[in-house]
């Protein structure tokens, strides 16, 4: 669908589903998540391309988006998780389906910038949590700030599992807001070794931040439905790609 709305500038809901054989609610539903993702504006009978930069919807929106991608992105991250260390885990909506199914066995000890990473995490008994404090954004539930960098400063982590609002090959992985990408930056730059994970919607797309080249990330996981040239550039480029 993206592939024809850059061709063209425009999708139309009825010519979309006699193509692809599904009925237009189906259609209509991709659109809301493409545009959710900012990838397109929705017009009446379609979408036009959005030519803006994408905004991210807050945390509770993005709660109930893609919530199967995630939890399949999160289950195979789970296998990257190191015997012992130290574990840094991002802010977002796909770290929080990560820490639903963490394996506590294998790195019991856990910081994070998320309160709700932290949140699910403790509700696991056997749960080391450290939040690296900080001003708390309202939108993200995230800490952010010098407090936040300096924690940082002093860690030094085997693996930082990573969101972004977005991943390409000419601007690495993204964000819209720069104190969240100064510290995915930090966290970065605090671990030996870095998984991305982002769901389908966020691979082609750009935002405004960026924080991580692609030589900087090790494994990017993301969804099956992800724009397949752009998964292949990236791979090119030396990044494992792993499909959930």
């Amino acid at each position: 669908m993206l592939d024809r709305l850059r061709a063209s500038g425009r999708l139309e809901v009825t010519a979309l589903a006699e193509e692809f054989g599904l009925s237009a609610e189906t259609i209509r539903r991709d659109l809301i998540v493409l545009e959710q993702a900012g990838s397109l504006k929705r017009v009446h009978g379609g979408a036009l391309l959005e030519t803006s930069r994408p905004v991210v919807p807050d945390v509770r929106q993005r709660e109930s988006l893609m919530t199967i991608e995630k939890k399949a992105i999160a289950e195979i991250a789970a296998e990257f998780v190191p015997v012992g260390g130290l574990v840094l885990i991002d802010a977002g909506t796909t770290t929080k389906a990560f820490a639903e199914v963490y394996p506590l066995e294998r790195a019991s000890t856990v910081v994070t910038p998320s309160l709700n990473v932290a949140t699910t995490l403790l509700e696991k008994s056997a749960a080391s949590v450290h939040t690296l404090g900080g001003d708390v954004n309202p939108r993200t539930w995230s800490e952010a700030g010098q407090w936040t960098l300096q924690a940082l400063s002093r860690i030094t982590a085997e693996v930082v599992f990573l969101g972004c609002s977005g991943i390409s090959l000419d601007q690495g992985a993204t964000t819209s807001d720069g104190a969240d990408g100064d510290v995915k930056r930090a966290m970065l730059g605090s671990a030996r070794r870095c998984v991305m994970m982002a769901d389908s919607s966020k691979i082609g797309t750009r935002h405004l931040i960026s924080f991580a080249e692609l030589g900087q990330i090790d494994i990017l996981i993301t969804g099956r439905s992800a724009d397949p040239h752009e998964l292949e550039r990236i791979a090119a480029s030396g990044v494992d790609v792993r499909l959930a």
